[in-house]
């Protein structure tokens, strides 16, 4: 026996934990309790390949299991062509019985916030110029970033003379 699973929603990058139950008419068996992720939201063309995570993580003991889902980073049902992803459970007894149930997982997109590759900590002689020091800064949804930059200690190194040059993704 395997209880029904109801259609699941979590936000982008949040596990959402789903509780079910498992049973066999021969108390006592060890029963083989998987779930994998359908092919609607798997492509290997993709980086991540998978709305999900796998392989998918199922704890517990007799008739309670709970299981573990959480999308790959900055991956949502929107990124995926609004779809969303369906995860089969399956449990075989000993005998081979097998029973599947099915649910969809929809992943709400959130609002990232901007990257930026880090800037090692610089030293330089007193009145000499430190620069330029590249890096990169992108938003995960593809939006535009405005970028600034000012001193934590203006009396050591003023904000006017922090220059930021660049252009797109690239910021030199």
């Amino acid at each position: 026996v395997l209880s029904t699973i109801a259609d699941q929603k979590t936000d982008e990058d949040v596990p959402v934990r789903v509780t079910f139950n498992i049973g066999d008419d021969q108390p006592g068996v060890n029963m083989q309790v998987t779930a994998e992720q359908g092919s609607d939201t798997i492509d290997s063309g993709r980086d991540p390949d998978r709305l999900i995570k796998e392989p998918i993580e199922i704890t517990g003991t007799g008739a309670a299991r709970t299981m573990t889902l959480v999308s790959n980073l900055d991956q949502n049902s929107a990124n995926w062509g609004n779809k969303d992803a369906t995860i089969t459970v399956r449990v075989e007894d000993p005998d081979g019985v097998v029973q599947t149930t099915s649910f969809k997982v929809k992943v709400n997109a959130i609002n990232d916030p901007p990257r930026f590759t880090e800037i090692d900590d610089q030293t330089t002689p007193a009145a000499t110029p430190v620069g330029p020091l590249g890096y990169q800064v992108y938003d995960p949804e593809g939006e535009d970033v405005s970028v600034g930059a000012t001193s934590s200690n203006t009396r050591l190194v003023p904000n006017s003379n922090i220059g930021l040059e660049g252009a797109d993704d690239d910021l030199d």
